[in-house]
């Protein structure tokens, strides 16, 4: 009993981490695919890695102005999706306009606390095509994220506050109008 409670707890935390990655990684909150256990490291590769050495399990695209955003979002995406591999690219994809609100004038009010009036600005900036392709490597051992051995290759669920440990996902059907399999 003991053991599934803790086994319980430690999914708890593994979604506890993904969630919080995912509520400012825009890599994990674009994210379509498998998902797996997570992974300890991952690495950036150049290429499309072969067939025989690793399996797209996912990818990440999405449009931003955001400057902000390197590499380590992408390694972060990666080993929250269970991937060890991944490729990256940002293009330049046009200007975007947007209306922020900015203070014109502040006033403190004595017990009340500080007052500001804002008024609308029109800003137009760059923006960014991102994409990021998730890679599984086949036939490897891959680490948890308590580092405590080999994660099966399997996709799993993430376990839900008061859920019963992840469970194995069934395979996923061949996209539609996709040619039958053997």
């Amino acid at each position: 009993m003991r053991a599934h409670a803790l086994h319980a707890a430690a999914g708890l935390a593994v979604s506890a981490i993904v969630a919080a990655l995912a509520g400012c990684n825009p890599y994990l909150e674009h994210y379509e695919g498998e998902r797996f256990a997570p992974v300890d490291a991952a690495r950036i590769v150049e290429a499309t890695p072969a067939d025989d050495r690793a399996r797209l399990i996912g990818a990440s695209e999405f449009r931003t102005s955001d400057t902000a955003l390197r590499e380590r979002h992408v390694l972060e995406a990666a080993c929250a999706v269970g991937a060890d591999l991944a490729t990256w690219s940002v293009k330049w994809d046009g200007r975007e306009t947007q209306v922020d609100a900015d203070p014109i004038m502040q006033r403190g009010i004595s017990e009340r606390g500080t007052f500001a009036t804002y008024v609308p600005v029109v800003r137009t900036h760059d923006a960014w095509k991102h994409v990021a392709h998730f890679y599984r490597s086949n036939g490897a051992a891959h680490t948890g994220a308590a580092g405590t051995g080999t994660v099966s290759a399997e996709p799993v669920r993430q376990a839900s506050p008061g859920s019963a440990p992840p469970e194995r996902l069934p395979p996923r059907p061949p996209p539609p109008g996709s040619p039958p399999g053997p």
